[in-house]
């Protein structure tokens, strides 16, 4: 760790080094990454969907995975599910509108058709009820929005470790993939909806944090954990967290205050929050 009147390009090509706002940082080289595996991002090509079919009295609803903005993301994905959080705005007119709440997507490979419906005990009075859902029903999901107008580029990540505050398990809820987090996939909550840290590798600078957990607190650390900055969500996007400085190689992501009634639905039927860097 350099101070910030030490500022100079070290001399060792396999370093280099990151001048963020308040401090600098000496990290590995992002051409020379860890062994740790890495996923393309999944497509977004909108923010909005239209129901195409229902059925259980309105219950559930279903969408035909090519007219779907969110391509879903089947590594590590033995359940095919998708949880995101939509905003039905046709259903305000019935008295059904719910605002911006979790809905959990099961992808059929022989349809390739989601089957949809509102997260079921995410929260009190938030399970499926008749109506929900009705065919043309416009469904809006904002948490992409950061994508779809080009604030967030999103740059590719590699998950290293994980672990719970306070808990010896270094596992997810459920015991998911710790790739579970990213876009496109189920989500992840602490074990016992503790609070947890995510180390990440980043082979390119990002200066953004983005997440759907925009009630939850989040902090970074790039020294290895000795420190950590409380990362505020920007004015005009809660999904967004401005760092105010670049950084590559290994960051911790520290994700506190994530218990079920302040992730809006993300958790239920085994979902849960999730991280993409831009």
């Amino acid at each position: 760790f350099l101070g910030a009147s030490s500022c100079e390009s070290p001399d060792d090509p396999n370093l280099s080094l990151i001048t963020p706002g308040p401090f600098c940082h000496v990290c590995p080289n992002p051409t020379a990454a860890p062994n740790y595996p890495i996923e393309e991002e999944v497509a977004v090509t909108g923010n909005s969907f239209v129901v195409e079919g229902v059925n259980t009295n309105g219950k559930y609803f279903t969408v035909s995975a090519d007219n779907f903005p969110l391509e879903i993301n089947l590594f590590e994905n033995p359940e095919n599910k998708l949880v995101i959080r939509g905003d039905n705005l046709s259903a305000v007119s019935r008295g059904k509108n719910r605002g911006l709440k979790g809905i959990t997507m099961y992808y059929d490979a022989v349809t390739n058709k989601f089957r949809g419906n509102y997260n079921f005990h995410s929260s009190l009075n938030n399970d499926m009820t008749d109506d929900d859902w009705m065919v043309g029903d416009s469904v809006t999901l904002g948490d992409l929005t950061a994508f779809t107008n080009g604030v967030c580029a999103r740059k590719q990540y590699r998950i290293v470790d994980m672990e719970n505050i306070g808990r010896p398990e270094k596992h997810v809820g459920w015991v998911r993939p710790l790739s579970s987090i990213r876009l496109g996939k189920q989500g992840v909550i602490g074990h016992y909806f503790s609070d947890f840290i995510y180390n990440v590798y980043l082979d390119n600078p990002v200066t953004t944090v983005w997440t759907d957990a925009v009630n939850s607190d989040i902090e970074i650390s790039t020294d290895g954990g000795f420190s950590y900055t409380t990362v505020p969500a920007s004015a005009s996007d809660p999904t967004l967290r401005p760092l105010g400085f670049s950084v590559s190689g290994e960051l911790k992501v520290k994700i506190a205050d994530v218990k079920r009634s302040n992730l809006n639905g993300l958790t239920g039927d085994m979902g849960g929050l999730h991280l993409a860097f831009c």
